[in-house]
Parts: C-alpha cells; structure tokens; sequence
C-alpha cells in the first residue's frame, strides 16, 4: 500500500510539473503582455508594474502558505481547506485498500 501511495504521489508531481509547463507556453504564446491585458487597455506602464508588483506578492504568500481570505466567508483560504481536508482525504483513504486488492 505504501508502494501504490508513493507512486501515486510521483504521479501527481510529474502531473502538476506538466500541467504549469502547457500553462506557462500557453501564457507565453499569447500576443502581447499579460500584465498589460490585466491592467487594461489604457493602462500607464505605472499600472503594468503594479499588476506585476501584486502578482509578485501573491506568489510569495502562497509559498509561505498565505493564500487569502474568502470572499464568500471572509475566513483565511487556508483555515478553510484544513477543515476540508480530512473530508476529502477519506475517501480515497478508504477506496486504497480495494484497489490495491
């Protein structure tokens, strides 16, 4: 079971490792700027460095762990997720033992 949960998880990286390389050429095949196109057509190069400044910042919170506060319940993103999880990790916990049989 520990062999099935470690390629599981291998799988999951080389997915996720995937997944951000077709985003990140998508992005870069797009013409234009996308920090451009997020500030808006009229937009000053001082607003394209903010958008650019705040995305910056948002990256660096997510890597701490801090990824905001819910609009619909004004709780921190995280708190909300840790609830969750437990919720949401039953089931494949308890679907392992029958697809390793």
């Amino acid at each position: 079971m520990v062999d099935f949960l470690v390629q599981r998880a291998a799988i999951s990286v080389v997915t996720l490792l995937v997944i951000s390389m077709i985003v990140f050429t998508g992005v870069r095949m797009i013409p234009g700027d996308p920090a451009r196109v997020m500030a808006g057509t009229d937009a000053d190069a001082a607003g394209i460095e903010e958008v650019r400044e705040k995305y910056g910042r948002w990256v660096g919170l997510a890597l701490r762990g801090d990824l905001g506060h819910s609009i619909r319940t004004h709780e921190a993103v995280v708190k909300t997720v840790a609830a969750k999880l437990p919720i949401t990790s039953r089931a494949p916990a308890r679907s392992a033992p029958a697809i390793c049989a």
